[in-house]
């Protein structure tokens, strides 16, 4: 009886296999367990407090219609079918993709230029760094705001500048052509210096051992590039295409500051589509429809991005 309870014991404390001695160093006794729920509460009660039960109620809302006075009215997936005969919606919607795809372009483009270039071992571009980062510190309502000066037709910079080479000055938010594409270039400069950042922590993390290797072999800097830095910064670039596409997708502050959806409705992005449709015009269903709608398509697209650059190579 002795052996056999010498054998459960010997069992008991022996490691499974494949469990390592770090594991069972850094494994902790369950009496410790309570604690690790006690650090995650703080960020679960208010993911669920303000993102979760905020959209169980907005997909509710979409199933009714309400004006905020009177009762809801239930209807039920109406308000979808309108959205997708909604041409005024479907406009705005691809007005979002359209600055979608022109913002996270130009920043993924002229972050990694710009990580690139300051990754060299150069003097002052400790300087540059905190140059380039300093707009992603400002908040959109005090870029906008600074934005419209420049753009304003008789203080701004621009306007001085156009005097100054004796070139007439159209101030691009009064155009229904240029409104927008001037919303864009605000856009990409805000959001370079964050992606910046990000596209230099990649940098720093390639071996060097790699272009040493390429350049014994006679590979230029800029064939170094292409099969060394691109690849292994597929993880950084898909982390900053999916995050850049979702903050694009979600542009308000600016179209509501600089030009109110105008001129000519030439401005009016979803976002702000749906804003006013909840809040000027009172159909609050039909916005909370719309907002539901959007989710979806943010998360179809964040989807079809993590499948095509989907991670396959290893160095």
């Amino acid at each position: 009886m002795l052996h056999d309870r010498g054998a459960v014991e010997t069992i008991r404390t022996t490691p499974r296999i494949g469990e390592s001695s770090v594991w069972r160093r850094l494994r902790l006794p369950n009496r410790y367990a309570h604690w690790g729920m006690i650090f995650v509460a703080p960020a679960l009660i208010f993911f669920i407090t303000f993102r979760v039960i905020p959209l169980c109620s907005a997909a509710w809302v979409s199933l009714h219609d309400w004006n905020l006075i009177a009762p809801m009215k239930w209807v039920g997936a109406a308000n979808y079918v309108r959205a997708a005969q909604d041409r005024d919606f479907l406009i705005a919607l691809g007005r979002s993709f359209l600055y979608a795809g022109v913002v996270v372009s130009g920043t993924v483009v002229f972050g990694l230029l710009a990580a690139v270039l300051l990754d060299q071992r150069l003097r002052f571009t400790a300087f540059f760094r905190a140059v380039y980062f300093s707009p992603a510190l400002m908040s959109w309502v005090v870029i906008s705001i600074v934005w419209l000066v420049m753009y304003a037709p008789t203080i701004g910079p621009f306007a001085n500048l156009a005097a100054l080479l004796s070139l007439p000055y159209t101030p691009p938010l009064t155009s229904g052509i240029a409104a927008l594409p001037a919303i864009m270039i605000m856009g990409i400069w805000q959001a370079l210096g964050f992606y910046m950042v990000v596209f230099l922590a990649g940098l720093q993390a390639i071996p060097v051992h790699l272009y040493e290797a390429a350049s014994i072999d006679g590979a230029g800097a800029i064939r170094s590039f292409w099969t060394i830095t691109l690849p292994l910064l597929r993880p950084v670039t898909l982390f900053a295409v999916v995050n850049a596409t979702i903050e694009a997708l979600q542009v308000f502050v600016q179209v509501y500051i600089m030009t109110n959806g105008g001129p000519a409705e030439s401005t009016v992005v979803v976002v702000f589509f749906i804003y006013r449709l909840g809040f000027y015009l009172r159909e609050m269903g039909y916005a909370a429809a719309l907002g539901i709608t959007l989710l979806v398509v943010v998360l179809v697209i964040t989807l079809v991005d993590l499948w095509l650059m989907r991670t396959e190579q290893h160095y």
